[in-house]
């Protein structure tokens, strides 16, 4: 599905990886998932949406 509008960021990729390690539990050791996620969005030029929200919660009060 394509969608476009000025306020929607492309998805570009993203990349999962899973890593099983031994830890410490109870005086033995047991084997845990550990697990990475990335998302890679398109570039946004105008700032973040984070200073966007934050500026708009100081402007108004929210």
């Amino acid at each position: 599905m394509r969608i476009r509008h000025p306020n929607i960021v492309q998805l570009i990729g993203y990349c999962a990886e899973t890593k099983f390690e031994a830890m410490p539990q109870n005086g033995e050791h047991i084997l845990a998932e550990r697990r990475h996620r990335l998302l890679c969005f398109e570039y946004i030029s105008n700032g973040s949406l984070r200073d966007y929200v934050l500026g708009m919660i100081g402007k108004y009060s929210i």
